[in-house]
């Protein structure tokens, strides 16, 4: 199924507004289930004899097009001198990638969003990959931010100040008012970074604080700026991850890894499913040559209701429907 295509002509036609879906005003941002790519940039590099990188993403507007993906994830390296993040695995064995820095890849994907403004919130997470030193941490974590603002101008991502509004801690807003509904996320984007470490501790203010930032940041359901977090494995964090969704949490996880893909293993995907999870990653999101597994979202159009969380009058047409994509 191809979720959005466009003619040549909506390439070049003005931003629309989005088409909102009969539901908007009550459905929650947290109350959906949708599919995404791990390291959303990887292309198999050349010669490669390890299964761990045998698997490739076409680039980040055919998978929100033709797949119906809408979870990204890019691993980012800063570069001092160019003031520049590039976008890869590992330098020089797996660097391969189908976007080259993360102010293109951003912008990719916003001009997609342009395009077919009835999607549901397109959600990014940001992994920096550069050894922390102190000497560099403010710059680079203020050059993260201008890229954000510079790609998303014109209210186009939901920020954590926005999500907090008058509450002490962006916490207490989510497990209190909630994530807030599509009539205020459709066509937006939802960014956070991938940082259990120093960077994420200062960009947070050591995760007690994100109303001067940009983006969120993945933290323990306990800190004060909780709002999004990341179990990996479904199978061994299933309870933790439904007790998360149903404290209001958005929770990313993964429904394989290149090994058990390559196996034809379902069992990860489904316990992904099952467990209420907002945000599924898969290495192959969609059919591959050669391979007898992909991953994709029961029901989905492309993305469906949340098993643990959505109310009952929800419905997948009602979280994306393609009809509406385009708000033609």
């Amino acid at each position: 199924m191809v979720f959005g295509a466009c003619s040549e002509s909506d390439s070049d036609a003005e931003p629309t507004l989005p088409a909102a879906h009969p539901l908007d005003a009550v459905l929650g941002t947290n109350q959906l289930q949708a599919l995404g790519s791990h390291n959303s940039y990887h292309v198999e590099p050349p010669a490669n004899t390890l299964d761990d990188w045998r698997y490739t993403h076409v680039p980040l507007d055919q998978q929100l097009d033709e797949q119906g993906l809408r979870k990204f994830e890019l691993d980012v390296y800063y570069d001092e001198e160019r003031r520049v993040f590039d976008v890869f695995h590992i330098g020089i064995l797996d660097a391969v990638s189908n976007c080259p820095t993360l102010r293109v890849c951003l912008q990719v994907m916003r001009t997609w969003s342009d395009a077919h403004r009835g999607h549901h919130p397109i959600f990014v997470m940001i992994e920096p990959k550069t050894n922390f030193k102190e000497e560099l941490a403010e710059g680079m974590l203020e050059q993260l931010d201008e890229v954000v603002r510079d790609v998303m101008q014109g209210g186009a991502h939901v920020t954590p100040a926005e999500v907090q509004g008058d509450f002490e801690t962006l916490r207490a807003a989510v497990v209190t008012d909630g994530w807030p509904v599509l009539a205020q996320t459709r066509g937006r984007f939802v960014l956070w970074m991938d940082s259990w470490g120093e960077w994420g501790r200062r960009y947070s203010r050591n995760r007690t604080d994100l109303s001067h930032r940009e983006i969120f940041v993945v933290s323990e359901v306990t800190d004060p700026v909780a709002a999004i977090t990341n179990f990996n494995n479904p199978l061994t964090s299933g309870d933790q991850i439904r007790a998360a969704v149903e404290q209001g949490f958005i929770v990313r996880t993964r429904g394989d890894d290149a090994l058990v893909g390559l196996a034809g293993d379902d069992t990860q995907l489904k316990a992904a499913l099952e467990s209420g999870a907002q945000l599924i990653s898969s290495d192959f999101p969609a059919p591959v040559f050669g391979v007898d597994y992909h991953s994709s979202i029961p029901g989905g159009t492309p993305s469906r209701c949340n098993p643990i969380n959505a109310p009952a009058e929800c419905t997948s047409e009602a979280v994306e429907d393609p009809r509406r994509l385009t708000g033609r």
